[in-house]
């Protein structure tokens, strides 16, 4: 977790620049970049609360999965 060894993540939306950073930084800003503990909605195997611009094919891709889904609103930018 402490290494500062920069990994291959994938390529950033728009540009398809690489996305090449260290471990603690993709949980950090990536994966755990909200308290979800304090989610306003929690959904467990039901549909989705909300919507984006990608196809949301997540049961036909993972079809015996446990799908949870923790929504916030919006968030105010400070």
């Amino acid at each position: 977790m402490t290494s500062k060894k920069r990994y291959l993540w994938g390529a950033e939306d728009g540009s398809g620049d690489p996305i090449r950073r260290p471990l603690l930084h993709i949980i950090g800003y990536n994966v755990y970049d909200h308290d979800f503990s304090k989610a306003k909605d929690v959904t467990y195997n039901s549909d989705t609360l909300s919507s984006g611009n990608l196809v949301n094919n997540i049961r036909e891709s993972y079809p015996a999965a446990i799908i949870v889904e923790y929504h916030f609103p919006g968030f105010e930018e400070k």
